[in-house]
């Protein structure tokens, strides 16, 4: 709905953490926050500001933006902008976007898989988001794409997880 499209252009605009609280009792609020990557850090209670004699209690939550954007030149010249999280040791898993979309789609999952030991890597496709617009694009560019990003990676195999066209 309408508020989960609010809280992930927040996360997909932000560059900084995030915090936010949510009154006792408000479950459907809390479910969406958490189901955007956003953890509980503590309980809190206290008095609304401007209206002290009304007592309140919820949760902090906190939702820790996602750093790291790369680029890569490609081998056809074209560049890719990717976010990168997690350990390089790791084993890769690469989160390609759908079509209108870009690697920011991706955010609350990133620092999800990389807690899970993974080093994850989320690039904007060709003629998306921040990479190189192209005139004329067929899969194999993008086929290509990937591989010149595991290549700068240095990465010979990596888990692939898609949307849509992705």
């Amino acid at each position: 709905g309408v508020g989960r499209a609010l809280v992930r252009h927040a996360i997909a605009n932000s560059t900084s953490a995030m915090e936010i609280e949510v009154l006792e009792g408000n479950t459907p609020a809390l479910k969406l926050y958490l189901s955007e990557g956003f953890k509980i850090v503590q309980r809190v209670e206290g008095k609304l500001e401007g209206n002290e004699k009304f007592a309140a209690a919820g949760l902090a939550l906190r939702y820790e933006a996602v750093s790291g954007a790369m680029t890569v030149k490609n081998t056809d010249g074209t560049k890719t902008v990717y976010s990168v999280a997690g350990n390089a040791a790791d084993e890769a898993i690469v989160l390609l976007h759908g079509i209108g979309a870009d690697r920011r789609m991706w955010q609350p999952q990133i620092a999800e898989f990389a807690s899970r030991g993974f080093y994850v890597l989320a690039p904007d496709l060709l003629g998306h988001g921040q990479s190189s617009k192209v005139k004329h694009l067929e899969l194999q560019d993008w086929e290509r794409q990937i591989l010149d990003l595991l290549q700068e990676q240095q990465k010979k195999t990596c888990i692939l997880v898609g949307v849509s066209m992705g």
